[in-house]
């Protein structure tokens, strides 16, 4: 369960760090990461969407930009 812990974000960590054991946390992390086909299916394409309207604003400097697409790929 330690290396579970330590291999995920702080984000994930959350939702896992109240599991007894390592086969309860192994089921809950494959539910965040696989999920429903369907469910994943609209989740990329929202993403895509998100890529397609992603535009520089004005005031916006080019390393604000390229953290907006690091964020958005992350």
């Amino acid at each position: 369960m330690f290396l579970m812990h330590q291999s995920v974000s702080n984000e994930i960590f959350e939702k896992i760090m109240h599991y007894e054991s390592a086969k309860e946390t192994w089921d809950a992390l494959e539910k965040l990461y696989v999920g429903d086909g369907k469910l994943k299916k609209v989740g990329l394409q929202a993403l895509r969407r998100q890529y397609e309207v992603l535009t520089i604003e004005e005031d916006e400097t080019v390393s604000q930009y390229f953290d907006k697409v690091i964020n958005l790929t992350n």
